[in-house]
């Protein structure tokens, strides 16, 4: 019960008992405990959003690089002759490809030609036509494309055709020694094709060919040059046709063609001098003969030749890294039927992966699922995956933080 009392002014003054104070150290250790219970909610929320920011962040940067080994198989021709064949339907189609070019080059005349002369050369004449030998008797008559004539300087004997085991026709032929009718350098040809007069009926069958240039032809005081200078201005021009021809012939053929260096017939014409006494004016003419196959068909007969066991998804390596070389000239270049052909070389038959589309397929996922997914692709023969930084397991979000690495082409 309180008691009132008046204090030195009259004021009451409520005088309180000991029941009336609750005790404090009770009240201190009860804030203290809420204190440290709100303290310790706190520290973990903080280090709780501390660690989720750490690996968000930590996944929002993350790079991974994922290694991979594609299924393989290795493949090797040595000295393997295969016969090819126009015909679709064979066992290694081809097609021709003709391009023709002309170049030219000034050069100072270095001789000066006092007489007329006759240009002499020899030539090889085939027969197809029937198995009988002809006999060809000395000055026979030889047409060249710009009817100038030529004649033989001996009498031979030209053999008849005979059959190889695929009764294909084996021409018979003779080489002769000719010389021009007419003097003059009219009469100098390059390599070209020469009808027999007494034989044009049948000059697709009987006929003649350069087996040399034909040269030697010079007119009357004509400014012209020395057969030193002639041989070493013609090689040039040949180098400069063959590589412009070569480059002409590459980009006519389709992308699903490929053009070997050793598979084409450079055949040039003759040399063609013009001028003034100054400056000589020197051409060639010359066509470039391309016998070219599909990739298609090359890699089927990599895989019949060899038995190679395709991987999954199979993509030919090293095809353009094969030797592939006509073992001998066919009669008729420009339409030939068939071709003996020498592959020389290796590579390799690797499974196809789109390094970009994996990259998409693995991002965003867990390790452990990225790494059962790579395992289920049959075109791959191992993988191995990193990320940065290590202690995260999901791959990045997005693929472009993804390398996707092929081993065997680094």
């Amino acid at each position: 019960m309180k008691n009132l009392d008046l204090n030195e002014n009259n004021v009451p003054v409520d005088i309180l008992s000991h029941k009336d104070f609750a005790p404090l150290d009770e009240e201190i250790i009860e804030v203290q405990a809420k204190d440290r219970r709100k303290t310790i909610l706190t520290i973990v929320g903080i280090s709780t959003t501390l660690v989720f920011l750490f690996f968000y962040v930590g996944h929002i940067f993350s790079t991974a690089t994922v290694e991979i080994k594609k299924s393989r198989a290795d493949f090797k021709f040595s000295n393997t002759v295969i016969l090819a064949n126009q015909t679709t339907t064979s066992e290694l189609p081809f097609a021709v490809v003709e391009v023709t070019d002309t170049h030219r080059e000034s050069i100072i005349p270095d001789v000066v030609n006092s007489s007329p002369k006759k240009a002499v050369g020899s030539v090889v004449i085939y027969n197809s036509h029937n198995k009988s030998k002809i006999n060809l008797k000395k000055g026979t008559v030889f047409i060249a494309s710009n009817n100038i004539k030529f004649v033989s300087d001996t009498a031979v004997v030209l053999p008849g055709y005979t059959l190889d085991s695929a009764k294909q026709i084996i021409p018979g032929q003779v080489i002769v020694k000719i010389t021009a009718q007419n003097q003059g350098s009219a009469s100098n040809i390059g390599n070209a094709d020469l009808i027999l007069a007494n034989y044009q009926s049948q000059k697709a069958k009987i006929y003649a060919r350069t087996n040399e240039v034909i040269a030697g032809g010079a007119d009357q005081m004509a400014y012209g040059l020395s057969d030193e200078l002639k041989k070493s201005v013609s090689s040039k021009i040949d180098e400069a046709l063959k590589k412009s021809l070569f480059i002409k012939a590459g980009a006519e053929i389709p992308d699903e063609y490929i053009l070997y260096i050793d598979m084409f017939v450079y055949s040039p014409k003759n040399l063609i001098i013009s001028g003034t006494p100054q400056t000589l004016d020197v051409s060639k003419e010359a066509s470039l003969i391309a016998y070219v196959m599909k990739r298609k068909d090359i890699e089927k007969l990599i895989k019949s030749k060899l038995e190679i066991t395709e991987p999954a998804n199979p993509q030919y390596l090293g095809i353009e890294n094969l030797e592939v070389k006509l073992v001998s000239l066919p009669t008729d270049l420009k339409n030939p039927q068939t071709l003996q052909l020498n592959f020389t070389g290796e590579g390799q038959v690797v499974s196809y992966i789109d390094t970009t589309d994996l990259a998409k397929q693995v991002s965003n996922l867990r390790v452990k699922n990225a790494k059962r997914l790579l395992a289920s692709i049959p075109s791959l023969e191992s993988y191995k995956i990193a990320i940065k930084p290590n202690y995260l397991r999901i791959m990045p979000k997005s693929s472009k933080q993804i390398k996707v690495i092929d081993v065997y082409s680094n």
